[in-house]
C-alpha cells in the first residue's frame, strides 16, 4: 500500500483498537457464537458457568471489602479468556466475510493475481482493508456498529488509526477520516511492537530498540552485579530485546554496532556509559563456551538466522496466507530461491531476501525423483564437507539432472554410469544417498538438523562455523577445547568459573598485561619482587603462593594496608567452598541404579518385531537385523542382511525399519509391533507430517508399507532390550548378502533367546 501510486481507487487500512476489550464482552453474545459454531450445549453451559461465577472484592489496608459480581466481561489473566475472546472475534469475522460475499466491501490485493485480504486478526488487534471510497467507509461503519451492539465491544476512536495508499485522492481521505473520526497513522508509529512501515530513515524506525536496551542496562548498574551476573542478564534480557524485530526486519548496521557497544561496555565496566579495558575481542566473546568464548550472540548473524526462518517458511509452508501473498507478489513462477535480488517491495521483503543466502549456503537437495536437481551446479550430496560434485562436467552434460543417474522403475542408482562419469570420491558419495521405491518430489532440506528442519539455533550455529572456516588454523582440532569444557562443567560458583576462564585466556589484570595495554606500571611481582607478574606467576608459580592467592590480599599489600596471612586466606576459601557445596547439594535422595531392560512381549499385538542397524566402517558396508517373535516369546523368523552404508547411522536405522516391515509382509503376518533403539527414527515414524530428514523418504516408504498391515505400532526400547536384533545386524558382516532363519535364529545367537 505504501508504494501503490497507480489505480483509480486508493486503498485504506484501518487499525482497530477496542476499548477495554475483555471487560465489555456480553456473555449472551458469547453463548450464541458458540451455539452457531456447533459447540455442544453441555460445553456451552460449562463455559458460561466458568465466566459467570466470578466475584471481586477490593483490598483496603490488606483487608477485602465489598462484593462485586459482574454481569459481563472476561477475566484478565485467566488462561481460558484469550480463547473465548477469539470466539467473540468470530462474530466480526463473519460480518466482514458476509459483506465481502455480498460485494458491499472489497479487500485489497498486493498484485493482480494475489489473494484479496479484507481483514487480519491477532488476539484483540484487528486490521481491516478496503478500497478507499465513501461507500466502503459507510459499510465498515455499519459492520462495526452492528458488532458493537451485539458483543458489547466499543471501538476506541482515539487509538484507532487509518492509513491510505498514495493513490488515494486527498478529498476521499478527508471524507473518510471525518466519517470514521479517527486520525491518520503517524510515521514511525508501532503496531504489535513493530514499525507500521519503514521509510528511508531506517535507523529512526528502530530507535525504540536502542532505548529499551539502554534503559535495561542503565537500571542494572545500581545493583552492583558481578560479571557472572551480568553475563546472565545480557543473554536473557539485553540480547533478547531486539529478537522480535529481528525476526521481521534486517536491523541497520549502525544500530547493531551501537547495541554491541552498549553491551560490551556493560560487560566490562558494569556501566554502559563508561569505557574500561576490554580484555578480549568481542568476536572471541561471541564464540561458544566450548571454543573459549562466552557464548554471547553476534547480533548480525542472529538477525540473519531469524530472517532465514521466514525464507524457510516461504519454501515449505505453502498453505499459509504469508506464502500465498508473497509468492503472488514476488516469485509467481518459481520459488524464493530463484527470485532475483531487487530493491522493489517493502523493507520486510528486502530483509528476507538478504537472509536468503543463509539457506542457499547451508541447505541441500534431498533426492526424490531427481528431476529438479542439476547434477553439477546444485548442492545435493549428503557429506558435510562434500555437498557439490567436484568432478569437471562435460559440456554436453552441463544441464543434466540427477534423475538420469537413476534406473527406473526400480529406483536404484545406475552404478556403472556413475562410476564412468565421476571420480571415485564423488561416485561413492552419490551411491551412499538412499533412494525411495516411489516417485517423490525433490525437497530442499536443512542438513544441520537431524530432522532436516531449519531452526534459528542451527542457522546461527551454521553462520558461526562458516566464519570460523576462514580463520587461520580452522581445519586443525582445537587443543584447548577440553580445557574450556572442563572449566564450565566445574561444580563451583559461576564467578569462580569466570575467574578460571580469565586465567586460562591470560586476561587477568596482572602487571604484565597492564603494561601491554599501555598502562605505566612495573612488571615485577609485588610479593616476591623477582619475576614478571603474569597469570601463571600470580596464581601458581610465585614462591610465596604455594597454597593460595587472592586479589584482595595482593591489592592490600600493594597499598601498604594490613593483610591476612596466607593460611587465613586459605581457610576463608575452604569455608566459602564448603558453604557453596552445602547450599547446592541436591535435596533428592541418590537415585538407585536402573534395572536392566529386557525384551518383553507385546500386549496389544500378536507379534513383536525388533530391528536394528550396524555400521562396518572398514568395508563401507552396513548390516540390518530383524527378529520376529510372538506374544509368548517364540521366534517366528529372523533376518540378517548386508547393505551399502547409506551415509549416516540414522539412515541405516530407517532402512532397518523399512526392511523389517517388508519382512513381516513377506512371511504373511498382518499384526505387529515394531521396536527399535533409535528415538529419532521412532519419533519420525509416529509423526503424521512427512519427514524432511535425509532419511525421510525411507520413513515415508516404511509408513506406506505399514499401511498394508491390519494393525501396527512403533515404539522405542533401550539398547539392552534390543540386543538380539543388534547381534543379527552385526552378523551381517559375515553374510554374503541376505540370510533368513524361519522359527529360529543362528545357533551362535541362541544365548540371547535364553535371556528372555
Amino acid at each position: 500500500m505504501h508504494h501503490n501510486k497507480i489505480g483509480r481507487d486508493g486503498a485504506m487500512a484501518l487499525k482497530l483498537d477496542m476499548s477495554k476489550a475483555y471487560d465489555r464482552v456480553e456473555w449472551s453474545f458469547l453463548e450464541k457464537i458458540m451455539s452457531q459454531m456447533g459447540f455442544h450445549q453441555k460445553w456451552i453451559s460449562i463455559m458460561t458457568e466458568c465466566i459467570s461465577t466470578v466475584s471481586y472484592s477490593i483490598l483496603v489496608n490488606g483487608e477485602p471489602h465489598g462484593y462485586i459480581q459482574p454481569s459481563r466481561g472476561l477475566r484478565q489473566g485467566d488462561p481460558l479468556s484469550p480463547y473465548l475472546f477469539l470466539l467473540c472475534a468470530e462474530g466480526l469475522h463473519s460480518l466482514i466475510q458476509k459483506a465481502n460475499m455480498d460485494g458491499d466491501i472489497q479487500g485489497i490485493s498486493l498484485c493482480r493475481n494475489g489473494p484479496k485480504i479484507s481483514h487480519l486478526f491477532f488476539a484483540d488487534d484487528s486490521l481491516l482493508f478496503s478500497r478507499a471510497t465513501p461507500n466502503a467507509c459507510e459499510k465498515i461503519q455499519g459492520i462495526l456498529a452492528q458488532y458493537e451492539k451485539a458483543s458489547g465491544q466499543q471501538v476506541n476512536r482515539d487509538k484507532t488509526t487509518i492509513y491510505f495508499s498514495k493513490n488515494t485522492p486527498e478529498a476521499s481521505q478527508h471524507i473518510i477520516k471525518e466519517a470514521l473520526e479517527v486520525p491518520i497513522i503517524r510515521q514511525y508509529e508501532k503496531y504489535l511492537g513493530l514499525p507500521s512501515f519503514v521509510g528511508r530513515n531506517r535507523a529512526a524506525s528502530f530507535t525504540q530498540i536502542k532505548e529499551r536496551v539502554w534503559q535495561k542496562l542503565k537500571g542494572w548498574k545500581e545493583k552492583l552485579l558481578s560479571q557472572a551476573g551480568r553475563e546472565i542478564l545480557i543473554k536473557a534480557v539485553a540480547q533478547a530485546i531486539p529478537t522480535y524485530s529481528m525476526s521481521c526486519f534486517k536491523l541497520p548496521a549502525k544500530l547493531c554496532n551501537e547495541l554491541e557497544a552498549m553491551v560490551r561496555r556493560f560487560w566490562w565496566s558494569n556501566n554502559p556509559e563508561h569505557r574500561k579495558i576490554h580484555w578480549v575481542a568481542w568476536r572471541k566473546l561471541c564464540q561458544p563456551k566450548y571454543k573459549g568464548g562466552m557464548g554471547f550472540r553476534d547480533i548480525r548473524k542472529f538477525n540473519d538466522a531469524l530472517l532465514a526462518k521466514q525464507v524457510w517458511r516461504l519454501l515449505h509452508d505453502t498453505s499459509s496466507l504469508f506464502y500465498r501473498v508473497f509468492k503472488a507478489k514476488f516469485f509467481p513462477h518459481g520459488s524464493i530461491l530463484d527470485c532475483p535480488t531487487t530493491t522493489r517491495g517493502s523493507y520486510a521483503w528486502q530483509s528476507i531476501l538478504k537472509a536468503r543466502d543463509v539457506i542457499l549456503k547451508g541447505a541441500v537437495w534431498r533426492v526424490g525423483n531427481g528431476q529438479s536437481i542439476n547434477i553439477w551446479d546444485q548442492r545435493w550430496l549428503l557429506e558435510s564437507h562434500h555437498r557439490k560434485i567436484i568432478t569437471p562436467s562435460p559440456t554436453i552434460l552441463r544441464h543434466c539432472t540427477v534423475d538420469q543417474l537413476i534406473i527406473k522403475p526400480q529406483m536404484t542408482w545406475d552404478n556403472s554410469l556413475i562410476d564412468s562419469l565421476f571420480s571415485p570420491y564423488d561416485a561413492e558419495a552419490i551411491k551412499q544417498i538412499p533412494l525411495s521405491n516411489h516417485y517423490h518430489a525433490d525437497k530442499i532440506i536443512w542438513p544441520c538438523n537431524t530432522n532436516g528442519e531449519y531452526t534459528v539455533r542451527s542457522g546461527y550455529r551454521f553462520l558461526v562455523d562458516e566464519e570460523d572456516k576462514n580463520l587461520p588454523g580452522s581445519s586443525m582440532p582445537n587443543p584447548l577445547q577440553d580445557i574450556w569444557k572442563s572449566i564450565w562443567s566445574l561444580k563451583i560458583p559461576r564467578k569462580c568459573q569466570l575467574f578460571a576462564w580469565k586465567a586460562s585466556r591470560e586476561v587477568l589484570p596482572t602487571k604484565l598485561n597492564l603494561q601491554k595495554r599501555q598502562i605505566p606500571v612495573g612488571t615485577t611481582c609485588e610479593i616476591c619482587g623477582e619475576k614478571d607478574e603474569d597469570a601463571i606467576h600470580a596464581l601458581w608459580s610465585c614462591k610465596h603462593l604455594q597454597s593460595v592467592w587472592s586479589n584482595e590480599r595482593r591489592n592490600k599489600l600493594r597499598l601498604n594496608q594490613e593483610v591476612d596471612s596466607i593460611n587465613h586466606v586459605g581457610l576463608q576459601a575452604k569455608s566459602y567452598l564448603e558453604e557453596y557445596m552445602r547450599e547446592n547439594e541436591p535435596s533428592n535422595p541418590k537415585p538407585q541404579p536402573a534395572l536392566a531392560v529386557r525384551w518383553i512381549p507385546s500386549r496389544k499385538h500378536r507379534y513383536k518385531v525388533n530391528y536394528d542397524g550396524a555400521v562396518f566402517k572398514e568395508t563401507n558396508a552396513a548390516g540390518i537385523g530383524v527378529i520376529v517373535r510372538d506374544s509368548s516369546g517364540l521366534v517366528m523368523a529372523s533376518l540378517s542382511q548386508k547393505v551399502r552404508f547409506p551415509h549416516s547411522v540414522p539412515s541405516i536405522e530407517a532402512w532397518a525399519v523399512k526392511r523389517s516391515i517388508q519382512f513381516v509382509l513377506e512371511i504373511g503376518l498382518t499384526d505387529a509391533k515394531f521396536e527399535g533403539d533409535s528415538q529419532t527414527i521412532v519419533a519420525a515414524l509416529n509423526d503424521p507430517k512427512p519427514s524432511l530428514a535425509p532419511f525421510g523418504l525411507l520413513i515415508t516408504d516404511a509408513k506406506v508399507l505399514a499401511s498394508k498391515l491390519q494393525s501396527f505400532s512403533f515404539s522405542h526400547v533401550k539398547r539392552q532390550g534390543n540386543q538380539l536384533a543388534h547381534a543379527l545386524a552385526r552378523k551381517a558382516l559375515s553374510c554374503n548378502s541376505l540370510e533368513v532363519w524361519m522359527e529360529s535364529v543362528p545357533p551362535d545367537l541362541n544365548f540371547f533367546i535364553c535371556q528372555v
